[in-house]
Parts: structure tokens; C-alpha cells; sequence
């Protein structure tokens, strides 16, 4: 007789249902309140994939950073087509796809953010009927699909839906791995596929490979049996778990390390980490400045490490207590995600004590790596929120099903845990999101400069902005974003002269009003106004209706003529 699988029907159905609901309500809300994709980084996801759709690869027509054009120019890759060496791969194809069957535009972006929060909140459910019952399940289902996190990230774009998503199901698969051995039917395939989608997480964003050290770590056989045999059988269990998540791992990865390695001669190269490892380190320099980083050398982030221990050091406490602080808006409240770590008792935690051991280890070795970036901003935390949810509801039926009631009424505590839950989960964060975009989303973007933008440019044209991933979006052309450097009296100056000197022609300039609202960076563009160079090089039309400037490039006299 076959042996029954993990699931049961009922179960399948349930998380089945759930994931249509939760996605539902995701599509009327996304719907509701997004017009337009306002978020620069998921603008930048979408041009990306946008280019591959189009059959160019995987390509950027954004220069984020001008260290991105030293690159390109020490390479030899100036020309068409950008090589992508910023954004994460995997959420880049996905979109692709999408584009090819919604076309390229807010639907398909949208679409993304939805499934893969729906699909989480599927498997959530499927993963706490499981370990905790059905009412528990429903509650999570409901705690997901709510969370203001993970639908900011469905709003602006963002990858964290999709990292969240196969982060829930690598954890999901690596429980069932050790739930089977735990019983006595160890099946190496369950840890490959754990890999597998881990691997897949870490395409979505890259410091999800945190997670591997803490699930080697949490599957150790620490407590050995006396006898020697057994012992060695627990190591050899361990060791084959182990091959089998690292191989996974390393089979969906290779593809994207084997890219990397051909174009730059390093399997994990990202331009974020060459510039957000030295960012805020150096003498005079603020949190997020953007003075010259082309200029420095580029140095590989673990060298800067070396040679700058102290600084880093400094920086890294800084952000530490900056998202020590921040933690509680991964759920809008301050008592939500300090429930899984009380998980870590066997009484709360149940079936779920070693996956609260694995989100407490995993938060911390996040932080770890994360803290020594210049962002250390809470969405690098989210693909982190479904498990914790999940925790924080097993503490709960923990204590909820060691309250002393009569038979026939647990639904009493149990209700009163779920309003509970609700109350902890803070709806009025989701609420905040929800008005704040309703307000905005509509009217961050103003189409007519981007109409302006392509009229007076060619399809060729490179454009420096603080808007690079909207003129890149709403317009196709090529973009590199806003950078200054210090003129002979230190003063800030619009980089716009000493980029075309070193690397390509700027274009066109165009900087929104809502940069030049600013009496700073309005002061910084005036002298880049006058600048004899500028105005040889350069002609500037009247205000835009954003209140911005947009100065294109003369047309220059032949040679002889």
C-alpha cells in the first residue's frame, strides 16, 4: 500500500482557499490605491525587466551609481546594452514574464507583488494547519494578508513579496525534513528542495543567504545519543541533510554566478556592496552622500573592511540601534514580533520551537550582515515576516490552549487570542499605508515632463536626473542618477560636466521640482547654471509644470565648420 504523502486534502483546500482570498483582497486594494508604480527601486526592477522582455537581456538603461559608468568604461561596456550589475535577478525575470502576458505597465508589477504575497499566505496556511489546527491557520492567513509590510512591498514593487514567498517555502520543506526524521523516515529529497528554493529566496534578494549557516546550525545533532553507532548515524544523517541543502542551493544560483564571473571575474559581484560598504565612513561624509563615489577607487568591500575597521565598526552599531529601533514596524506594533522569541520554550513554541530558534537566529545573522551596509532599512527584514507571524501565532495557541476552560468552550480563549492577534498586528499601520498611497500614488509621478524629456531627446540619449528610474521608465532612455562633487571652494555642484568628461555625454538634465524645492540643492543647480561651460554646452527651457528644470545639449558645429 503507498505510504500517504505529507498533505492532506483537506488541508490542500484550505490553503488553496486561502490563498484565493488573501489574493483577492490583495488585487482590490493594490487596485485601489496604486495608479502608477511611484517607488524608484521597483521603477528600476520594471525597466530591467522591461529590457528582457524585449529580448536585450539582462540589461539596465539606469546608471545608479556613477561608480556603475567607472565600471562600464574600465570594461569597455559603455555602449548599449547596460549590463544589470545592481538589481537582484530572479524578481527582474518574473516580471518579464508577466510583461509578456499583461504587457509592460502597473498591472503586471502589481501582479507580482500580489501572487507572491497570495501564494505566501497559502502556504502559511497549509504550514500552521499542520503544526497548529485550523483556527490557528486562519489567523496567520488573516495576519499576512494584512500586513503593511509586505504590501508596501506589493505597492512600490519591490522584490521582498517574492523573497518573503520562497523564503516561507524553503523553511516549510527544511521543517517537513526534519519532522520526517524525527519520526524515523528521513528523506534526503526534502532537504534538495529546501535548498532549491532557498537558492531561488537568495535570487530575490541576496542577503537571504544568511539563512544557510542558521539552518546548518538549527539541524545539528548537538544532543548525541550515548551509543556510538548512533552517534555516527546522527552525523551521517546531518551530513547527507546538509550536501543536499547546499547542493540545491548551489544548483540555482550557478546559472547567476557563472554570468557574473563570465563579466566581471567575481561570481557574487554587486555594485551595491563596492558602494554601500564605504558609504558614510569616510571624513565629512553623511549617511547617504552622493559626492563623487566615481572618483574613489574601486575597492572590493572586504579590503575597504580590512583597511577600515574602526569606521565600519562605528557604523555598524549606528545601524544596529537604528533597526533595533525601527524592528516593530515589520508588523505596525511593538508587541507583535517580540512573541517569537518566546518561542524558543518548548511549552509555547510545540512543532514550531525550532523554526522560532531559526527566525531569532536568522533576524540576528541578517542584522549581522546587513548592518554593514549604508540601508539597513526594515524591508531588508521582510522575507523574514511570514515565519515570524507564524511563530508569534504558535506562541499564542501555546498559551491559549493552557488556559483552564470547560470542554465544549475553547473557542472563548481562542477568539479572544485571534481579537488579540488583530489588535497586536496594528490594522491601523495597514490603514496609514493605504491613505498615505491613496494620496500620493496618483500625483508622484507627473507625466508631463517625461513627455517634454522625449521630445527633446533622442531614443539614444543618456539624461542625468534625481527622477533616473522614472525617466527611464516613462520615457526609455538612458539614465544616470544624480551625483555631485565640490568645486574649488568646496561647494556642492551638480556632477553633470565632470561625468561627460570622464565617462559619455550627459544629454539632457532634468531635476524635478520637488529636488529643486530644497534651498540647498536649488543653490547647488544655479551654480551649475553658471557655469561658463555649462551654458556653452547647454540650453535650459522654462520651468516645467512640476516646477522643475530641463537643460538639454546643444547641437555642436561641425568640425571646419
Amino acid at each position: 500500500m503507498r505510504r500517504p504523502g505529507p498533505w492532506r486534502r483537506r488541508d490542500v483546500v484550505a490553503a488553496l482557499l486561502a490563498t484565493l482570498l488573501s489574493g483577492l483582497v490583495l488585487a482590490g486594494l493594490a487596485g485601489f490605491t496604486v495608479e502608477r508604480i511611484w517607488h524608484n527601486d521597483g521603477l528600476d526592477y520594471a525597466q530591467i525587466a522591461r529590457e528582457v522582455a524585449d529580448g536585450h537581456g539582462m540589461s539596465s538603461r539606469q546608471a545608479i551609481y556613477a561608480l556603475h559608468l567607472r565600471f562600464l568604461a574600465d570594461h569597455g561596456l559603455l555602449d548599449e546594452p547596460w549590463p544589470n550589475l545592481h538589481r537582484f535577478p530572479l524578481p527582474t525575470l518574473t516580471l518579464a514574464l508577466l510583461f509578456l502576458v499583461f504587457g509592460a505597465g502597473t498591472t503586471a508589477v502589481l501582479a507580482q507583488g500580489v501572487l507572491a504575497v497570495a501564494l505566501t499566505s497559502g502556504v502559511l496556511h497549509l504550514w500552521a494547519r499542520q503544526a497548529l489546527g485550523a483556527w490557528p491557520a486562519a489567523a496567520v492567513s488573516l495576519l499576512l494578508t494584512a500586513n503593511a509590510g509586505l504590501f508596501w512591498g506589493v505597492q512600490a514593487g519591490m522584490p521582498e513579496p517574492l523573497a518573503a514567498l520562497f523564503t516561507t517555502v524553503a523553511l516549510y520543506l527544511f521543517w517537513l525534513a526534519r519532522r520526517r526524521e524525527s519520526r524515523g523516515r528521513p528523506d534526503r529529497r526534502w532537504w534538495l528542495a529546501a535548498g532549491v528554493f532557498l537558492g531561488l529566496a537568495v535570487l530575490s534578494r541576496t542577503n537571504v543567504i544568511t539563512l544557510l549557516p542558521v539552518l546548518l546550525l538549527a539541524s545539528f545533532p548537538w544532543r548525541l545519543p550515548v551509543e556510538r553507532e548512533e552517534r555516527s548515524a546522527a552525523r551521517r544523517r546531518w551530513l547527507a541533510g546538509a550536501a543536499g541543502l547546499i547542493l540545491g542551493l548551489v544548483v540555482m544560483l550557478s546559472p547567476w554566478w557563472v554570468r557574473n564571473a563570465r563579466l566581471t571575474g567575481s561570481p557574487s559581484f554587486s555594485l551595491h556592496s563596492y558602494y554601500l560598504v564605504p558609504s558614510g565612513t569616510l571624513p565629512g561624509e553623511s549617511k547617504k552622500d552622493y559626492s563623487a563615489p566615481w572618483v574613489r577607487d574601486f575597492v572590493p568591500p572586504l579590503d575597504y573592511a580590512l583597511d577600515h575597521p574602526r569606521e565600519l565598526a562605528r557604523k555598524w552599531l549606528h545601524q544596529g540601534g537604528r533597526i533595533a529601533a525601527r524592528y516593530p514596524f515589520l508588523a505596525g506594533t511593538l508587541l507583535l514580533p517580540l512573541l517569537p522569541w518566546l518561542g524558543w520554550g518548548r511549552r509555547l513554541g510545540g512543532e514550531l520551537r525550532g523554526t522560532a530558534v531559526i527566525f531569532c537566529l536568522g533576524f540576528v545573522a541578517n542584522a549581522l550582515l546587513c548592518n554593514f551596509t549604508d540601508l539597513n532599512l526594515e524591508h531588508y527584514y521582510f522575507h523574514l515576516l511570514p515565519v515570524m507571524l507564524l511563530v508569534a501565532v504558535a506562541v499564542v495557541t501555546g498559551a491559549v490552549r493552557r488556559v483552564p476552560v470547560r470542554e465544549g468552550r475553547r473557542w472563548l480563549p481562542a477568539t479572544a487570542a485571534v481579537l488579540g492577534l488583530l489588535w497586536m498586528a496594528h490594522p491601523e499601520a495597514l490603514a496609514a499605508v493605504l491613505e498615505r498611497t491613496a494620496d500620493k500614488s496618483a500625483n508622484r509621478v507627473d507625466l508631463e515632463p517625461m513627455a517634454e524629456i522625449a521630445a527633446r531627446t533622442t531614443e539614444d540619449a543618456v539624461v542625468f536626473s534625481d527622477r533616473s528610474a522614472q525617466v527611464t521608465w516613462y520615457t526609455g532612455r538612458r539614465t544616470v542618477r544624480f551625483h555631485y562633487v565640490r568645486d574649488a571652494e568646496g561647494r556642492k555642484k551638480a556632477a553633470v560636466l565632470e561625468l561627460s568628461h570622464d565617462f559619455l555625454p550627459m544629454d539632457a538634465v532634468y531635476l524635478s521640482g520637488t529636488f529643486l524645492s530644497d534651498p540647498k540643492r536649488r543653490r547647488m543647480f544655479t551654480r551649475l547654471e553658471r557655469d561658463p561651460e555649462f551654458q556653452r554646452l547647454y540650453r535650459c527651457g522654462p520651468p516645467l509644470a512640476d516646477g522643475g528644470v530641463f537643460c538639454w545639449r546643444r547641437r555642436q558645429p561641425k568640425a571646419g565648420g
